[in-house]
C-alpha cells in the first residue's frame, strides 16, 4: 500500500508519463468489480434480464446513442463474446447468469479547443459527448450481482456505431471471467 508521502512522488511521475498522450486518440479501458469468492467456471449459460428491448430506454440522454438499434448492437456484441467464451444462451429461467447493461451519456465542454475537457460552461465551448457502457452479471440462483465492468469514451460525431459498440464490449468482456 502506498503511503501519502510515497503517493506524492508517484503522482507527478504519472502525470509526466501521460502528458504526451493527451493529444492521442482515446484508448478504451475497463474497470471491474466482482465477487472475489465466486467460481466463475461454474457458469455455462446466460440470459438477458428481459428479452424486451427496454434496457437502454430508461433514463435520459442523447437519442442518437440511447436507441433500440444500439441496444440490439450491444446485445449482439455481448452474445458473440459470451459464445466465444463457451457460454450458451438459455431460454427462460434456466440460465446460471442473468445479464443487464446500462448506457449513459454526458456532455463535456472543452475550453478554447484545448486538450483538457472540463465539466463547465464557457463562452462558445466545444462540446464532446462521453458515452459509458456498463455490463452487470447476476448469479440467478443466489440472486446476487457477481460481476460488473464499465468503460467510457468520448464519442466522435459520425463514428460507426457498430465499431464503437464492438470495441467497448470487447474491452469489457476481456475482463470476464476475472483472473
Amino acid at each position: 500500500m502506498l503511503r501519502p508521502r510515497a503517493l506524492l512522488r508517484v503522482v507527478p511521475l504519472a502525470l509526466l508519463l501521460t502528458a504526451p498522450l493527451a493529444g492521442c486518440s482515446q484508448q478504451l479501458s475497463a474497470e471491474t468489480e466482482y465477487a472475489k469468492d465466486q467460481d466463475f467456471s461454474q457458469y455455462q449459460t446466460y440470459r438477458w434480464l428481459t428479452d424486451d428491448l427496454v434496457l437502454i430506454q430508461s433514463g435520459t440522454g442523447n437519442e442518437k446513442i440511447r436507441n433500440l438499434e444500439n441496444e440490439k448492437r450491444i446485445r449482439a456484441a455481448v452474445e458473440r463474446e459470451l459464445e466465444a467464451k463457451g457460454l450458451k444462451k438459455a431460454e427462460g429461467e434456466a440460465a446460471e447468469l442473468v445479464i443487464a447493461f446500462t448506457v449513459g451519456t454526458k456532455v463535456r465542454y472543452q475550453i478554447q479547443g484545448g486538450t483538457t475537457a472540463l465539466d463547465m460552461a464557457t463562452a462558445d465551448p466545444a462540446t464532446v459527448t462521453r458515452g459509458m457502457l456498463t455490463l452487470y452479471f447476476f448469479d440467478s440462483e443466489r440472486e446476487t450481482q457477481v460481476w460488473s465492468a464499465w468503460t467510457k469514451k468520448d464519442l466522435e460525431p459520425g463514428a460507426d456505431p457498430d465499431e464503437v459498440i464492438n470495441a467497448a464490449v470487447s474491452v469489457l468482456m476481456d475482463e470476464f471471467p476475472p483472473a
